[in-house]
């Protein structure tokens, strides 16, 4: 039993590794490219604008890692009824939070532009444009992740890796494609929408693979489910943003005193130590749900148990 439990972690760790590996040479080479073809400033901007959308994720509220660990939780009770009830919960939360924040978006996108990004040579009907798409992107993939965090609590992230590695060689190819047929920014915003629909595809096909007992119903949408989850998303509200505020803030301070052209070349430099942090996060991922899966399944100590194990194995290699 234990040895599965090992296996698991250290199979998805694995492939969280290689979903890393894969990023960041691609991560390397569309910088330059984008940058040939739309400037400093377009890549400035580009960059700008998915920092203005990242920090809507605090809307998030800690339910993404929520779900990951009360499905594998339920499942170590085989409790496909409470699974169902859970991700037909968020997946209705989700939805709601993501038709605000994309209204909100709309309605203001113009202070947005004149605030935060002030252009001088692109038009502002053109930011315009990549920024209402990065927020549909952005609002579709937050919503499609309660596929991919039901997979994660299955302990499947060898599953969602692998999507994950193929949809970023996917975008890089298709930013790459369209920049050169003369897209200019434009491009990235739409190849990012094509990615976002073939991500939901892969997820919800291999979601229904894995565990056809799913069933996407907002009827069973409730509010104790809510209740019973809300004590630890909770921390992880707390959690997301205090990472917003250290891995973002950088650069809208960078973007509001130096200019987009000096935040391109920050950003640049930004993905190798990003990358760094990654390659730990990569370890630690998957120890969350084993570990709410063999404390539902077997008790608190053989959970006391691989928690110490791994606690040594990791402080090993970091």
């Amino acid at each position: 039993m234990t040895s599965e439990i090992y296996k698991k972690i250290g199979r998805n760790s694995i492939y969280n590794l290689i979903r890393r590996l894969v990023a960041f040479p691609t991560g390397l080479v569309l910088p330059p490219v984008t940058i040939k073809y739309i400037g400093m400033e377009g890549y400035g901007i580009w960059v700008l604008i998915q920092t203005i959308i990242t920090y809507t994720s605090v809307m998030d509220m800690g339910l993404s890692p929520a779900i990951t660990k009360y499905t594998a939780e339920y499942e170590g009770c085989e409790d496909h009824l409470k699974t169902i009830r859970l991700f037909n919960t968020l997946f209705v939360i989700y939805v709601f939070l993501c038709f605000i924040l994309f209204v909100v978006v709309f309605l203001c996108r113009g202070l947005i532009i004149d605030f935060f990004i002030n252009p001088s040579k692109i038009p502002k009907e053109t930011i315009s444009f990549v920024l209402v798409a990065s927020a549909l992107v952005f609002c579709f993939n937050m919503v499609i992740s309660v596929y991919s965090s039901f997979l994660n609590g299955l302990q499947r992230m060898d599953t969602t890796s692998k999507i994950g590695s193929i949809l970023t060689i996917t975008n890089c190819i298709l930013s790459i494609l369209f920049l050169c047929l003369g897209g200019g920014i434009r491009s990235l915003a739409i190849a990012g929408v094509i990615s976002s629909f073939i991500a939901a595809i892969m997820y919800i096909r291999t979601s229904k693979k894995i565990a056809p007992y799913l069933v996407l119903n907002p009827f069973l949408f409730s509010f104790k489910t809510i209740k019973d989850v809300w004590s630890f998303s909770s921390y992880g509200a707390i959690g997301n943003m205090l990472c917003i505020a250290q891995f973002q803030s950088d650069k809208l301070i960078i973007s509001y005193f130096l200019g987009v052209k000096n935040l391109a070349m920050y950003d640049v430099a930004h993905r190798l130590v990003f990358f760094i942090w990654g390659m730990c996060g990569s370890l630690i991922t998957p120890v969350m749900p084993a570990i709410a899966h063999t404390h539902a399944k077997y008790g608190v100590e053989k959970s006391k148990e691989v928690f110490q194990t791994i606690f040594k194995y990791t402080a090993l290699i970091v």
